[in-house]
This record gives structure tokens, C-alpha cells and sequence, in this order.
């Protein structure tokens, strides 16, 4: 079942967030058949303090844990633990009908 990932975080230096984290992810990303639906770095949060937000699919909640533990994603996350704060990353499923 279609499954969803919401980041939130706290991004201290946007610049180097795009430079440098973002092209370090996208091949993991690809790797697992992760799909980026909505992503703002800019942010007003309604509650709590992060200042962005990103949405993921995947086809299943098992996706993401493999995509979570996977040896490659150990950089990137490194990369985005370094210039942020606030982290929050929930995995969710689709809502049935």
C-alpha cells in the first residue's frame, strides 16, 4: 500500500542545504523509488519551530525503512543533521478508503 514520509526541520543555511545535501539524497532517494510531493524550505509553521517541510510516496511503509537503514543514506543524513534542528520524519500510510 502507497505509503507517505513527512520531514520537518529547522534548515540553518538554505544556500548550503540545496548545495550540498540535496545532491548527496537524490540518487538514494531514486535508488528506493521515493518520490518528492512537496517541498518548501521556506516555511511558516502553523505549530511547533521547523521552517521547512518535505512530502514523500513511496509504494509501501517498508520502502522507507529500507530507504532509512540503507549504508548510502548514512551520508546524506550526516550532511542534513549537520545544518538542521528541530527533526521530526514520520512515516505514514495512505488513507484507505
Amino acid at each position: 500500500m502507497t505509503a507517505y514520509m513527512v520531514l520537518t526541520h529547522t534548515v540553518h543555511d538554505a544556500e548550503a542545504f540545496a548545495r550540498d545535501y540535496v545532491p548527496a539524497i537524490t540518487p538514494v532517494l531514486r535508488k528506493h523509488h521515493i518520490e518528492v510531493i512537496a517541498i518548501s524550505l521556506n516555511t511558516t509553521p502553523l505549530e511547533g519551530e521547523a521552517n521547512s517541510a518535505v512530502v514523500f510516496r513511496a509504494a509501501s511503509e517498508d520502502a522507507f525503512r529500507e530507504f532509512y537503514n540503507d549504508p548510502d543514506f548514512a551520508g546524506p543524513k550526516q550532511i542534513r543533521h549537520s545544518m538542521t534542528s528541530d527533526r521530526t520524519m514520520v512515516v505514514i500510510p495512505a488513507f484507505g478508503r
